[in-house]
């Protein structure tokens, strides 16, 4: 079901958007994690709400269709006003109802994404963040069940298994030492 939602600052609607499941706690869990966000209004608003331990009220408004939320956030937008054009409160950057949700993204462009990662080179630094990023941090057993059920009769294509398979050839036997150190610590056998 898609809603409507508004973040609030001392009664003073800042941002309207439109979403559905967990959307409309994207933005502040973001600020709450040392993340931005991409609006750098908005995400400064949000900052220095988290710099005084306080945090935004957010209400949301539940539409019976995507274009029902769609037309209700615009409607919103155009009557609190935005603050980059000067008429309102609002850290929003466009007059909304442009959403991306059901977009299709074409093959083609799906394939030029796919061409640019894998040609990106990645420092040093960057790859020991990603390494240390997840240290210490473990999965509830909620989120473990979750992900063993998204993931309970998918079928892997003969191209992920040589995938697979090539990876496991180029493991150092350090590599190798560690998997088989973490197996036996998870299943008590060392």
């Amino acid at each position: 079901m898609f809603y409507v939602y508004t973040y609030f600052i001392n009664d003073k609607p800042i941002y309207v958007g439109k979403g559905k499941k967990g959307r409309y706690l994207d933005h502040w869990n973001k600020i709450i994690n040392g993340k931005s966000i991409r609006n750098k209004s908005f995400n400064s608003r949000l900052k220095r709400l988290f710099e005084l331990n306080e945090e935004p009220i957010i209400k949301k408004i539940d539409c019976d269709s995507e274009e029902h939320a769609f037309e209700l956030e615009e409607f919103l937008i155009t009557e609190i006003g935005r603050l980059d054009l000067g008429n309102g409160s609002l850290s929003n950057l466009t007059n909304g109802g442009e959403g991306r949700a059901g977009s299709i993204i074409s093959e083609s462009h799906r394939e030029a994404v796919r061409i640019s990662n894998s040609t990106r080179e990645v420092s040093d630094l960057v790859k020991n963040n990603f390494c240390k990023w997840n240290i210490g941090n473990h999965h509830s057993e909620e989120m473990k069940q979750q992900l063993s059920n998204s993931n309970k009769g998918k079928k892997r294509t003969p191209e992920q298994c040589e995938n697979y398979k090539r990876a496991a050839l180029n493991r150092t036997q350090e590599h190798k030492d560690n998997i088989s150190k973490a197996l036996k610590q998870k299943y008590s056998l060392a």
